[in-house]
């Protein structure tokens, strides 16, 4: 297919925004060979690339573990393993599109991952069981003895027009595991990739009736002639009643399968619902719904009956009312209220072309990270005008840092100069290289290795910059010297991780740099260092002697340890820095 009947079939976006997303995807995956492991590199960068837009989105439980399994019978890409022992797993399948028949390739992909979880689910018994996937099970068992959710995922560049094959793979699924574990599986295809950079779209149950529910307070706030907007505020009891009944039917389009509470977002709308449920419907955005017809009590302000109830925003929050109202006592959400806005769509025919243009515009940000939101921390304002002062010299090249306050900021200038042509482009390149651009959870991650604590930098971004804002002093305010030694600190994790790959480590490669560069903190003349490699803009044969020293160190630890877990999952316990330091002495 074409990029240009791609396109027309994909009318929900212009075509520029599409090509540009195909390109940065490609980007991506090139940026990505170095970390793959497997022979099929092609494909591995493929998966890098795609795990990356749905971690960077939120969509993903936990970043996965890379595998690429593909014996007889069998096929799994990736596992994103659970943390604080819940007790789900989700299993990662990505697939380029290879061929025209890429659904018929789909479901033959499909059915090689269901073996797997048919030996996690019954693991007595089985007989010439490669050894791949014996080892994969048995991590499994240690880390979840017994799993109650299983999600498995497809994620694919092709574009599926078959609305029922997402459906049919869903329930091919439970049919084939025990009744008392959840199952539940998306198909991710080139449009729900798009879509889940701009933060998700949020779909269609046709199964939703509120006839008799007198409790739903309602009113008409503008009126067209082609649609109608009511703001409604529905009890918290009524929302999570409907998706104990319907559950994933409510969310059929949305990429953001419910995550469980390990998921930040749904661990504080939880929070939120048990601790202060009297101020959920402040605190909460609410949902955005469309209806194929709504009926009022309009004597008393209150909602009758609504036909087709569609969610097109708040999938996560009715998902976790839902679980919150099962886990505890039936009372805890007699005072939550959820804002809604419902469209009502007076023309039938037009409802999914209605849903897919309101999921455009409302959701044209992307998915808001915890960095975004201190974006306008005197703090980061604060480096952002040290990062347009500082001059950094390297040979005989001036030029300076960019730190990128706002996600995005630095192509957004790209783009500004584009648009004011091609010498003005060349200047803002030269003063600002590409190379050097900075960003906040760089600098979380930066602070927390060298303040010798490589075990919350393994946790990803997010915790990263959650502990480096909260460890911070009151009166902290940074200078030159402060920032100077920022980038003195990153370009030594650079050139960490140029050397790891150079001795050839894949595997929890970025855990294994932050140890060694934690490590060389000890060094006597580790400040000294820091100051040199910032002046110079670059490393010596002493310096990198040092480093390597640490990269195999920090490797061949790790190779000590429970061949059960992953790199990944011992960088991200403290009890394994505490190792590491005794080591050390």
């Amino acid at each position: 297919m074409n990029d240009e009947v791609f396109t027309n079939k994909m009318n929900l976006y212009q075509r520029e925004f599409i090509k540009s997303f195909r390109e940065d995807l490609t980007d991506r995956q090139i940026e990505l060979i170095d970390e793959c492991v497997t022979n099929d590199v092609n494909n591995e960068s493929f998966a890098r690339a795609c795990s990356e837009i749905f971690c960077e989105s939120g969509m993903l439980i936990d970043e996965p573990e890379f595998l690429m399994i593909d014996e007889p019978g069998y096929r799994l890409d990736a596992i994103c393993w659970p943390e604080e022992d819940q007790p789900i797993v989700e299993f990662l399948l990505f697939m380029r599109q290879s061929s025209e028949d890429i659904q018929q390739e789909i479901i033959h992909t499909f059915e090689k991952v269901v073996p797997i979880l048919k030996i996690l689910c019954k693991p007595t018994g089985r007989k010439n069981v490669p050894a791949s996937i014996e080892t994969v099970v048995h991590r499994i068992q240690n880390l979840i003895p017994n799993p109650e959710s299983i999600l498995v995922r497809i994620i694919t560049d092709a574009l599926i027009e078959n609305p029922t094959l997402e459906s049919k793979l869903r329930s091919s699924l439970k049919r084939k595991l025990p009744d008392d574990i959840h199952t539940e599986f998306k198909l991710c295809d080139i449009k729900d990739l798009f879509q889940s950079t701009d933060g998700g779209t949020q779909g269609p149950s046709k199964e939703f009736d509120l006839e008799g529910n007198e409790i739903v307070r309602c009113f008409l706030a503008h009126q067209m002639i082609d649609h109608d907007v009511y703001l409604a505020s529905f009890p918290g009891k009524v929302l999570a009643s409907a998706f104990r009944e319907h559950g994933q039917r409510l969310l059929q389009k949305n990429v953001r399968a419910f995550l469980g509470f390990k998921a930040i977002k749904n661990k504080n709308i939880a929070k939120s619902l048990i601790q202060e449920p009297h101020r959920f419907f402040a605190y909460n955005n609410g949902l955005t719904i469309t209806v194929n017809n709504i009926v009022l009590d309009k004597a008393k302000n209150l909602l009758s009956k609504v036909d087709d109830m569609q969610i097109v925003n708040g999938g996560q929050t009715i998902a976790v009312l839902a679980n919150t109202f099962k886990q505890n006592d039936p009372k805890c959400l007699e005072s939550v209220m959820v804002a809604a806005k419902i469209i009502h769509v007076k023309n039938q025919d037009e409802h999914m072309r209605w849903i897919e243009k309101i999921a455009e515009t409302s959701n044209t940000q992307n998915a808001i990270k915890d960095a975004d939101l201190s974006s306008h921390n005197p703090i980061y304002i604060k480096i952002k005008e040290l990062s347009h002062a500082t001059f950094f010299r390297k040979a005989t090249e001036q030029y300076k840092w960019y730190f990128s306050r706002v996600r995005n900021e630095y192509k957004a200038e790209i783009d500004q100069h584009k648009k004011r042509g091609l010498a003005a482009l060349k200047i803002f390149e030269k003063t600002y290289p590409k190379d050097c651009v900075i960003e906040k959870g760089l600098i979380a991650r930066a602070e927390c290795v060298f303040a010798r604590k490589p075990w919350i930098a393994s946790r990803g971004e997010a915790k990263c910059h959650f502990d480096f804002m909260n460890t911070l002093p009151a009166e902290f305010t940074p200078d030159m010297e402060w920032y100077r030694n920022l980038i003195g600190k990153i370009l030594l994790i650079r050139n960490t991780d140029k050397i790891a790959k150079e001795v050839g480590v894949r595997e929890g490669r970025s855990c294994i740099v932050d140890y060694a560069c934690a490590l060389f903190s000890f060094e006597a003349d580790f400040k000294e260092n820091i100051e040199k490699i910032s002046r110079s803009q670059n490393s010596n044969e002493t310096l990198d002697t040092k480093l390597h020293k640490y990269v195999l160190i920090a490797r061949d630890q790790f190779k000590l340890f429970d061949s059960n877990r992953s790199t990944k999952e011992h960088a991200k316990r403290e009890e394994t820095w505490n190792t590491f330091k005794k080591v050390l002495q």
